[in-house]
């Protein structure tokens, strides 16, 4: 493994850009969306030959990648979005959406304003690990998906094994212990995206009727929380928005993610919460304002689920 060495520059010039990132994402032009002023802030950090990650906050900016890549990209926004032409059809990306883009495919993104998490891995790795994933008991899948959703069970898992691994990355160390972690976090990672945007198929559960029933309630709900997390949330209220009685919901939730509804709640405040912090500049923001921003009012037992979520503290992300 390379040595991990975060780097760290900005710009007002695409050119400069595209040399800044080529390591980490060759193969890409990049100019302006629109007349007007370009600006672009990047941490990048190569973990090894097969994965890297960066965080990229810009404004104004374009980004194209002809189908001669051999890497795949993930791209998670943080604030803001971000557009994507496909086929002539402009696909729109918000918080609760990460996009995939293959390489064998052609990439043109487009934002005014945004910031993005972005894991670019080689193909041959990502297909490698798919297959792995298909001799255990898993499925190929002939349907890759470009859209992921980020409130959905592999999402969810997708979204924070990514932000623990760049948590990790950013606190640079050099001891043997550390790069084992971060090559079993690369290796999860790897997982992760092959599972979500469908390149293995997890397989059918039992009772799929009841499966798709409760898929549709669960949706309803979850848009339902993603657009009021700012809100206080109760069990009554997740009642009246899916039309279940409590058994029910807390049934449905266990069942798909492994905890109860207002677990499911404080999760997505905090993933919302690191977003904000990871994005922002700490000369604007404060972690106080934009915890109780969420509804996150006990300060001390917040902290402590941010930590034992993405294993830093809240100023750690903001100061990072």
């Amino acid at each position: 493994m390379n040595n991990l060495s975060l780097k760290q520059f900005s710009t007002n010039d695409p050119d400069e850009m595209a040399a800044g990132v080529s390591v980490t994402a060759p193969g890409m032009r990049i100019g302006t969306r629109a007349a007007g002023r370009f600006s672009a802030k990047i941490d990048a950090v190569q973990l090894d030959n097969n994965l890297a990650m960066q965080r990229i906050r810009t404004k104004n900016i374009r980004v194209r990648g002809e189908p001669t890549r051999t890497y795949t990209s993930l791209t998670i926004p943080l604030t803001g979005g971000f557009e994507i032409d496909r086929d002539r059809r402009c696909n729109l990306f918000g918080q609760n959406s990460a996009h995939v883009q293959h390489g064998d495919r052609p990439f043109d993104l487009a934002s005014a304003e945004t910031a993005v998490l972005v894991v670019n891995i080689d193909d041959s790795t990502l297909e490698s690990t798919a297959s792995n994933l298909a001799r255990k008991n898993h499925e190929t899948s002939p349907k890759v998906r470009s859209r992921i959703s980020l409130s959905g069970p592999s999402g969810v898992r997708l979204w924070r094994d990514a932000c623990s691994l760049w948590s990790r990355v950013v606190h640079e160390d050099s001891s043997p212990a550390y790069r084992l972690e971060i090559v079993e976090r690369e290796k999860e990672i790897a997982a992760d995206i092959a599972l979500a945007a469908g390149i293995v198929d997890e397989g059918p559960e039992p009772s799929l009727i009841e499966q798709r029933r409760s898929r549709a309630r669960l949706n309803q709900v979850e848009e339902w929380i993603l657009a009021n997390l700012d809100m206080p949330i109760s069990r009554d209220k997740l009642c009246a928005v899916s039309g279940l009685q409590v058994r029910a919901l807390s049934r449905y939730f266990a069942h798909t993610y492994g905890k109860s509804p207002m677990r499911f709640v404080r999760d997505r405040r905090l993933d919302a919460i690191y977003r904000v912090l990871l994005a922002a500049d700490p000369a604007e923001v404060t972690v106080t304002h934009t915890a109780v921003d969420f509804g996150c009012y006990h300060l001390g037992r917040f902290a402590a689920d941010y930590r034992a979520a993405f294993g830093e503290s809240p100023i750690d992300t903001l100061r990072n």
